[in-house]
């Protein structure tokens, strides 16, 4: 008799005690989990726009370098543009013209000074021109950078 009753008490005890410590576990793993959920900000989830880009590669874009009214050079280079958010490829389609001829303006006025044209690191130059010239065309904020993805040249009469 006093073997079932010390049995009895074994299982109250153990049980109670696995009850309230699993009771006591799940409490804090929800505390832990409602005070991250009040550290991290409400985010509303984000719609991707499969007919947005955040970077559009140019089509190549051949500048000829002139000293003394003739022509030296040809510089080809492949830009990408990289945006600050996604822009639908339709209106990067539609401005094209527009970004094409201030990117050349760009390229022409920076390539026409014959110091910049004399050392080897013209590329930051290029590119912070020619990411200004893209946040004219798009607007403000809108171009992160222009990246020159590729760049030969070509001196005439050489093949």
């Amino acid at each position: 008799m006093i073997r079932v009753v010390i049995l009895v008490a074994l299982v109250t005890i153990l049980a109670g005690g696995g009850g309230a410590g699993g009771w006591f576990l799940l409490n804090e793993a929800k505390a832990q989990e409602n005070k991250a959920a009040e550290e991290k900000p409400d985010e509303e989830p984000v719609e991707v726009d499969l007919d947005s880009e955040i970077a559009y590669e140019l089509d190549p874009f051949v500048v000829p370098i002139l000293r003394e009214g003739r022509v030296i050079q040809h510089l080809t280079l492949i830009l990408k543009i990289e945006f600050t958010t996604p822009v639908v490829r339709d209106h990067i389609k539609e401005i094209m013209p527009r970004l094409r001829d201030s990117l050349l303006t760009e390229l022409h006025g920076v390539l026409a000074f014959r110091h910049v044209n004399e050392h080897e690191e013209i590329l930051p130059v290029v590119r912070e021109r020619l990411a200004r010239a893209g946040n004219e065309v798009f607007g403000p904020g809108q171009v992160n950078a222009v990246l020159v993805v590729g760049m030969s040249r070509r001196i005439p009469d050489e093949g």
